[in-house]
């Protein structure tokens, strides 16, 4: 199921823009998740390939726009640890894309289940970065950065 929104009038802060984002690509790998699972090859590489490049939009997002915003604002070493994790997460996805490109079901839930407790505490952390994006910013670099996330 997919998550529709409009990006461009919906979000109000940095924290509801991230997380309606998070939603999206939550729906995306069930969706990948469920057609792995009933053998549906064809259907689960081309999902899975929206959910890489979502994910992977998602992380430049970060990395390119918001940490650079928030290094002197958010308590020191968060948005370092989430580098390091983001450097995790894209292994494990491209191995996530090699288990559905041979059509592997056992490495697939194998691998999904590594990326999904990467994801867990990752999004915890993340939580508390856009705290410090929603209220530790100046109102007018908090709506200049949600403005360019929306655009990217």
């Amino acid at each position: 199921m997919m998550i529709e929104a409009d990006p461009a009038t919906m979000f109000k802060s940095v924290a509801a823009y991230l997380s309606w984002d998070h939603d999206r690509l939550d729906a995306l790998l069930d969706t990948v998740r469920n057609r792995v699972y009933n053998s549906e090859w064809a259907t689960a590489r081309r999902d899975h390939d929206e959910f890489a490049r979502g994910l992977k939009r998602h992380i430049r997002l970060e990395e390119d726009i918001l940490f650079p915003m928030l290094e002197g604002v958010a308590p020191k070493g968060h948005t370092y640890a989430m580098r390091d994790e983001h450097t995790r997460i894209r292994g494990v996805l491209g191995t996530l894309n090699d288990d559905v490109r041979r059509g592997d079901a056992v490495r697939f839930r194998s691998t999904l289940a590594v990326l999904l407790s990467i994801l867990r505490g990752h999004n915890a952390k993340e939580e508390e970065v856009l705290y410090f994006a929603d209220q530790g910013l100046p109102e007018a670099e908090r709506v200049a950065l949600l403005l360019r996330l929306r655009s990217e």
